[in-house]
């Protein structure tokens, strides 16, 4: 017959041994985690860095992009403004040659209308009206270019104050 209980020096001996077996895992799984986790720490802290470089650089570009496409931005702003600024001058110019040469004209036709006799005379102070127009058109030119700077100037301005807002 078994005993139902057993004996009180078994009873200890197998608790010091389940004990120790216990004892002697917690101890091993102690050793290998502590390594483990320094090792993994480490791998985070390397990540964390490479991550806070890696941003740095994108930001770094960031900021070289944007003040890039600002001045290209800028350029192309003052340059339609400037072209802008030459074709209002030059439709300018255009109006005042084609009303010169439409008043030429008529006073040329009027004239010969009203005294057919002078129309050489007439044909000769047509010519020189012209010629004086075709000079002043050549100063005129010039409006243009100052037209074109004034333009560029404004335009700049313009752009910086709209760019201060």
């Amino acid at each position: 017959m078994r005993p139902n209980h057993l004996p009180f020096e078994t009873v200890t001996i197998g608790t010091l041994f389940s004990g120790g077996t216990l004892l002697g895992l917690i101890y091993y799984f102690l050793a290998k985690v502590g390594p483990w986790r320094k090792q993994t720490t480490d791998a985070t802290d390397a990540l964390i860095k490479q991550l806070t470089d890696n941003t740095l650089k994108l930001t770094e570009r960031l900021d070289k992009l944007e003040t890039t496409l600002a001045q290209e931005r800028r350029a192309h702003y003052i340059e339609v403004r400037r072209i802008e600024s030459r074709y209002q001058a030059q439709q300018s110019l255009d109006r005042h040659k084609f009303n010169n040469a439409d008043a030429t004209l008529d006073s040329l036709l009027r004239i010969l209308e009203l005294s057919p006799e002078k129309a050489s005379e007439a044909a000769r102070q047509a010519r020189e009206a012209r010629m004086k127009q075709r000079e002043t058109e050549a100063l005129e030119a010039a409006v243009i270019h100052k037209a074109e700077i004034q333009g560029v100037a404004e335009a700049e301005a313009d752009f910086d104050r709209d760019l201060a807002q």
